[in-house]
């Protein structure tokens, strides 16, 4: 592949309140998308990072588990319940692929679950912030159910294969091989963090996705 782009798409913030959705996912994704097309001629392959929240959500998940790739969050269930986060980060995503069709572009989706890893920001964003909540005891219980986890590191791996891959299509879902409840998160952040004090190296092993 003689050229190529990684586009990440812009991280959205972890909203609750419908009016705090200012669409940031749908026009950032559709203004990198159309600025791909106008350089197609160098730009061979688009690699979008988007969420796990664009496949989790809808009401027959118990039933249709284990979810994959195929599967779509349903919007009128993010609306029901007020996930709003996952609502975007849907719209996102449906957004590129629908502008990867009508202008005839080579687009890779990787879709990581929750990533647990070095933060670049100075101060914890919406997502590190509950998971410290958890840690610290402020929150009072474990939210529970199991989940995926990622190491940002992987999540990385997985664009630069994306990107350099030939055989590399569709969407493709980052994730640990198997889930994990909420409780044996905390106990490996508290072991990795332990080691980390020991070795005089800190920082902290959350990122907001």
């Amino acid at each position: 592949m003689q050229s190529k782009v990684l586009m990440v798409s812009s991280t959205s913030p972890l909203v609750f309140h419908k009016e705090k959705l200012d669409g940031r996912d749908v026009y950032g994704t559709r203004n990198l998308m159309n600025s791909c097309e106008k350089s197609r001629n160098t730009v061979k392959r688009i690699v979008l990072t988007s969420s796990s929240t664009s496949v989790r959500y809808c009401y027959d998940a118990t039933k249709a588990s284990p979810l994959n790739e195929s599967h779509w969050s349903d919007l009128d269930y993010c609306r029901s319940f007020k996930i709003w986060f996952g609502y975007a980060k849907t719209l996102g995503e449906k957004e590129a692929w629908l502008i990867a069709a009508e202008k005839n572009l080579n687009l890779v989706v990787v879709i990581p679950t929750f990533c647990i890893g070095p933060i670049l920001s100075p101060k914890p964003t919406s997502t590190p912030s509950i998971l410290l909540s958890i840690i610290k005891g402020v929150r009072g219980e474990y939210p529970n159910f199991r989940g995926g986890f990622v190491h940002i590191d992987d999540v990385a791996a997985a664009e630069i294969l994306a990107m350099e891959e030939r055989k590399a299509s569709g969407r493709i879902i980052c994730s640990s091989s198997s889930v994990a409840h909420w409780s044996e998160c905390k106990f490996e952040i508290q072991r990795e963090q332990t080691a980390q004090n020991n070795s005089k190296n800190n920082y902290l092993f959350i990122k907001n996705h």
